[in-house]
């Protein structure tokens, strides 16, 4: 009787580890690391059922930024550019990855390095390219613009820009300790020529760039005192152009008509 009951408590035995077999054996994996490779790079809700956790990881790792995905507000890792320190402040209207570029709205920039100041913005947007891993490189950028010895700051924005046909930065000039906006030096296409010393602005207007405006200035102090303006236009009643050059300072005028064929 004793070796009947051994049998039968081994037998129970047997058969519960069977069982617990069965059950392990049916669990599915959710292991992101399983998931194709080219599934994940599509990033795309609607044909990978990434855990939504799993989704916010990967963007962020993509765009190395901390996004609020309730909001789609971010705060950026801090960005290098020399010596310089800065962490930017927006949001995006939309988070598409698929797309070539992402764009983006740009609240302000907090500068930690040489000194601490915030550029504030009342509106600044620009692209961020996936060929430059997204890079806020490709907006911010640094130059001496006023000629002081200081490093300025510019940031491309897009909202001024016109479709990229009149190429304006966001300017903050540095007076040693802060940066402050500057909307004499935020105007379209502006270049410095060493050669004259003289600041020029152009604004395209249409016609492939056949109508245009290109004002010249002299730097006064942190102002740009215009000398000269020259335009472009056309004149619909003769089908040609007209272009008008005059010196500011001089009172000077010339102009010519142009026919292109």
């Amino acid at each position: 009787m004793k070796n009947l009951l051994n049998i039968l408590l081994i037998i129970i035995f047997l058969f519960s580890c069977q069982t617990k077999q069965q059950k392990t054996g049916e669990v599915v994996s959710t292991n992101v690391s399983e998931i194709p490779d080219n599934s994940i790079s599509d990033l795309d809700q609607d044909v990978i059922k990434l855990p939504e956790i799993a989704r916010e990881t990967l963007i962020m790792e993509k765009l190395s930024l901390n996004i609020n995905f309730e909001t789609n507000k971010y705060y950026s890792d801090t960005i290098n550019i020399d010596t310089y320190k800065f962490i930017v402040f927006g949001g995006f209207y939309n988070i598409d990855l698929d797309n070539y570029y992402q764009y983006t709205y740009i609240d302000s920039i907090r500068v930690i390095q040489p000194f601490q100041s915030i550029l504030s913005s009342d509106g600044i947007g620009g692209y961020l390219y996936k060929d430059k891993n997204y890079s806020f490189e490709s907006i911010i950028r640094l130059r001496d613009i006023n000629n002081d010895g200081q490093m300025d700051i510019e940031v491309y924005n897009d909202f001024a820009s016109g479709k990229g046909s009149n190429s304006i930065y966001s300017v903050f000039l540095n007076n040693g300790v802060k940066f402050e906006f500057s909307s004499v030096f935020s105007i379209p296409n502006l270049f410095f020529d060493q050669k004259t010393n003289t600041y020029t602005s152009s604004r395209n207007g249409g016609h492939a760039g056949m109508i245009y405006g290109i004002t010249t200035y002299k730097l006064q102090g942190d102002s740009l005192k215009p000398i000269s303006y020259e335009y472009q236009d056309y004149q619909n009643e003769k089908r040609n152009y007209i272009k008008k050059f005059e010196n500011l300072i001089t009172g000077e005028t010339k102009s010519e008509e142009l026919n292109y064929d």
